[in-house]
């Protein structure tokens, strides 16, 4: 892998200072708290990768929550529907 000129190594670390900062808005870490447990762009990835994954499951768990929710003011269509077109039922 080719070298980092001194203008690469500048914008490198600059990212890697704008990534924690951002990411330390999200966490009770603080900027250098979060650089230091994730100094990679590997590392990064890896926590990013999670991140997405923790907000679709939550994402996931809401619609379900509201599918519940809701259940109740649709459970006489359900039944209807059930009745109609399961065999040996009403």
């Amino acid at each position: 892998m080719a070298e980092l000129s001194d203008i690469g190594d500048e914008a490198a670390a600059q990212t890697d200072q704008e990534f924690a900062a951002q990411l330390s808005k999200y966490t009770q870490r603080d900027a250098a708290e979060v650089q230091k447990l994730f100094p990679t762009r590997e590392d990064q990835k890896e926590l990013l990768d999670l991140m997405r994954l923790v907000n679709e499951a939550a994402a996931s768990n809401e619609r379900k929550a509201k599918f519940i929710e809701g259940s109740g003011a649709v459970a006489g269509a359900v039944i209807k529907l059930t009745k109609r077109y399961m065999t040996g039922i009403g």
